[in-house]
């Protein structure tokens, strides 16, 4: 306990996200389900390359649902990104008060209109977004249509709780809606694809055309399973995209690791752009 009231202490300049393992913060901290979904591995393995850069980093839905109290995340994203200014959105209002890097803006995830909002107040587009709002059908992809085309080379987009895809109670269905996040996992699939050579080289010309048209850039899709033995792992899945790193890096041919076969839920989805072309000389 007192360690943790240590952590917590707004007088100390280093917090202890800040340098340790994203897992081991977020026992310190508590105050979110990271840990128990299973999510801390695969987004301490992305954010690995990022965590010590100039980010804006943005999460949709900041827990504590109808009150004005946060969740754990905001505070755990604010140390964990020590240079980065963190930004949350939620359809509720809250207190929010972790410092001058950390703002919140209250908005419908499914709103353009709110959203532009909120781009205006981030004064730029996200490089990092993490989306653990509504879930309900449709609000993600509404979310990921507005912010995902505007966002940098070497940004990363997760959408948690892709179970919800199947929920009545959240407006899924079995199959999953196309308009659910499972939907848009097999449209991205079709994105993959569509920009595989192997199209051209047979004759038979493009391949399946990318949904939605604003992913046609996509390059390489990696699934990776749930972990049953965090909890409810098995049953929460996070989506990743990942736009490559400024020109030059090399683009890796679509590798598939580790598909959940035994059931329909995918623990973690990466997605890759082309790199951007290098400035002329």
């Amino acid at each position: 306990m007192r360690l943790k009231q240590l952590v917590r202490a707004r007088s100390h300049a280093v917090h202890a996200a800040s340098f340790v393992p994203l897992g081991i913060a977020v026992k310190l901290y508590g105050g979110t389900d990271k840990l128990l979904h299973a999510y801390t591995a695969p987004y301490s393995q992305h954010f690995r390359r990022v965590r010590y850069r100039r980010n804006r980093v943005l999460e949709i839905g900041v827990g504590g649902y109808e009150s004005r109290d946060i969740g754990g995340s905001l505070r755990v994203w604010r140390d964990y990104f020590p240079r980065s200014q963190i930004f949350g959105l939620d359809i509720h209002e809250k207190d929010v008060r972790l410092g001058p890097r950390v703002r919140f803006v209250r908005g419908d995830q499914s709103s353009d209109e709110d959203l532009g909002r909120l781009l205006a107040e981030m004064d730029g587009p996200p490089d990092i977004v993490i989306d653990d709002g509504s879930h309900f059908v449709g609000h993600a992809l509404a979310s990921l249509a507005c912010l995902f085309p505007r966002m940098p080379g070497g940004g990363i987009y997760a959408i948690e709780d892709l179970h919800t895809s199947y929920w009545a109670d959240w407006g899924g269905a079995v199959p999953a809606p196309e308009s659910s996040s499972v939907g848009l996992v097999r449209g991205l699939v079709d994105a993959v694809q569509d920009n595989d050579p192997t199209f051209t080289w047979s004759g038979v010309g493009v391949g399946p055309a990318p949904t939605p048209h604003w992913l046609a850039d996509v390059d390489a899709l990696h699934v990776y399973p749930g972990n049953p033995g965090e909890g409810l792992a098995a049953l929460s899945a996070v989506v990743i995209a990942l736009l490559l790193a400024q020109g030059g890096a090399s683009v890796a041919p679509l590798v598939i690791v580790g598909v959940a076969v035994a059931y329909i839920v995918i623990e973690l989805l990466e997605v890759r752009r082309p790199p951007e072309p290098s400035p002329s000389s």
